[in-house]
């Protein structure tokens, strides 16, 4: 099926105990499509990049109509393993960067991506955008405890206090391709 987006989004969920279980860490990718996306293809890419790991993925389109329109497709992996002590597996480092490459083509934002640098302003605007939409925290609920910018990785670090004491540690980086890849973890 093919569609004509405003924003793909896909959340990648590592479970270690289960799909059961709430996910140990989240991976959200965050695309602005150029032109039209073929939603089936892209839902085999990511079966493909993930077809060694136990998984269940589902989808949703939203379109709205009110004003200015908008269109918004979303998928949801999750992936549930068994894990090394430090972190994420291989396989799932290897679906991750798959995916990214597979998706970049097919948005038509072409196969060379590269990670520009963020600012510290634009790292924890879209933390914090990203941590209110996945886990529906008001915005200005949270509060920025800390913001690491690494310059030769390209990535920002951000940690945002919750008002249930949790804590969110985000690791943003942006590509050439305008799409955003988020690690989330969260700290009890």
């Amino acid at each position: 099926m093919i569609d004509y987006l405003d924003q793909l989004r896909i959340t990648i969920q590592h479970h270690d105990r289960g799909l059961s279980e709430p996910p140990a860490e989240e991976w959200l990718i965050v695309a602005r499509p150029a032109g039209a996306v073929d939603r089936d293809a892209i839902r085999h890419d990511l079966v493909t990049a993930f077809r060694q790991e136990n998984y269940a993925i589902q989808d949703r389109h939203d379109l709205l109509h009110w004003g200015a329109s908008a269109a918004v497709l979303e998928f949801v992996m999750q992936v549930a393993q068994n894990v090394a002590e430090d972190g994420i597996s291989d396989a799932l480092k290897l679906g991750l960067g798959y995916s990214l490459a597979q998706l970049s083509q097919r948005i038509g934002r072409g196969s060379n991506v590269e990670l520009v640098t963020m600012t510290e302003d634009e790292a924890v605007r879209a933390t914090k955008r990203y941590v209110q939409r996945q886990y529906r925290i008001r915005f200005e609920d949270l509060a920025v405890t800390a913001t690491e910018i690494d310059h030769q990785a390209r990535c920002s670090t951000v940690t945002l206090a919750a008002p249930d004491s949790k804590f969110y540690v985000v690791t943003i980086r942006k590509t050439n391709t305008e799409i955003e890849i988020l690690k989330i973890t969260i700290q009890h």
